[in-house]
């Protein structure tokens, strides 16, 4: 009986265009035992915060030895490094641009780039999913990671902050991300703070949430509540509206939270 061989995929592509459909066909013309996951192909087009947040919701439910190939990679063809990263129980392959950051941040890691050279071309300059990521997860699987096509890179791209102290009660935190419901998803984790703040301070003063919730359910209509999502992360929600767009805030912006 054979092995199969899990490759888990999130991409940027959609499916209109047949560029998830090249990197399956690949990996199946490398990879005869090759068991492919889809676990996003709508990621917002060059969203990176938005790929790392939707790799660190799903990977952990995975078996071990799966392979993550993620390609959001608004600098395909440029000088950066294509990556493998090693975890305990996972393998991730994509772009060197912060993809992996949750990883980073949540594991103990090993990162190596990739000798684009050593793999079989032709290598597209515009299309690394099918012709760089594809045969480098399938070598992973079939040689290991003790070879000489891999080089150890300690010092991989992250997108992820720390949130800072201000003072005894107060934190400067930031909106990671936005989820496609609109909820503002914060650089703060049930991992780092053990009870929820006290208030959060959104828009430069504009917004105040004062509302703690359980869930989505106990919200207030037309009122913010916080809440931890389920994967600890501190999000802040309107009941069945955006967050976003109600209180019109973006990725990065700037959030003062108080215990």
């Amino acid at each position: 009986m054979s092995t199969y061989h899990p490759y888990a995929l999130i991409t940027d592509f959609s499916t209109a265009d047949g560029y998830v459909g090249a990197m399956k066909g690949r990996l199946m013309q490398l990879d005869a035992n090759a068991a492919i996951i889809d676990i996003a192909h709508d990621i917002p087009t060059f969203d990176i915060r938005r790929a790392a947040f939707c790799l660190f919701n799903s990977y952990r439910y995975f078996p071990e030895k799966t392979i993550f190939i993620v390609v959001v990679d608004p600098g395909v063809g440029s000088t950066r490094h294509a990556l493998v990263v090693k975890t305990k129980d996972y393998f991730f392959v994509g772009p060197d641009n912060g993809v992996f950051s949750l990883v980073y941040w949540w594991e103990s890691f090993e990162a190596f780039t990739v000798d684009v050279a050593a793999l079989p071309g032709p290598i597209s300059s515009t299309f690394h999913g099918r012709d760089v990521f594809v045969p480098t997860a399938v070598r992973v699987v079939q040689e290991g990671i003790n070879s000489g096509w891999l080089q150890p890179f300690p010092r991989p791209q992250t997108i992820w902050r720390e949130p800072e102290q201000l003072s005894s009660n107060k934190w400067q935190l930031e909106v990671f991300t936005i989820d496609r419901f609109g909820n503002l998803i914060l650089n703060a984790h049930q991992r780092r703070f053990s009870q929820p703040f006290r208030r959060l301070t959104v828009g430069e003063g504009k917004t105040v949430v004062k509302q703690f919730c359980r869930s989505f359910a106990e919200g207030k209509a037309n009122e913010p509540m916080m809440l931890w999502d389920s994967s600890g992360f501190l999000q802040i929600a309107m009941k069945e509206a955006s967050a976003a767009e109600m209180l019109h805030v973006k990725a990065g912006d700037g959030v003062i939270a108080e215990l």
